[in-house]
């Protein structure tokens, strides 16, 4: 999708769940974040249309494993 519509941003956001401290879950979640930000611009996706946020375990899902997950949102132009 990136490749079809190239003037679109995205922000990758990364999700933890609540296991461990509220610190480690927020650098766990950015880990996710950049992860996948590094596997989009390795694809050929430009680094200044990719860029990551941090929520830690703020956004739970309604079980831990589903709460660990990274989204996508479309960026501002």
């Amino acid at each position: 999708l990136l490749d079809e519509y190239p003037d679109v941003n995205i922000i990758v956001q990364g999700h933890a769940s609540d296991d461990g401290s509220e610190a480690f879950n927020m650098k766990i979640s950015q880990k996710r974040a950049d992860t996948v930000a590094a596997a989009l611009i390795a694809a050929g996706i430009d680094a200044s249309r990719v860029s990551t946020e941090a929520y830690g375990e703020s956004k739970p899902m309604s079980d831990r494993k589903s709460s660990r997950r990274v989204e996508f949102d479309r960026g501002m132009e």
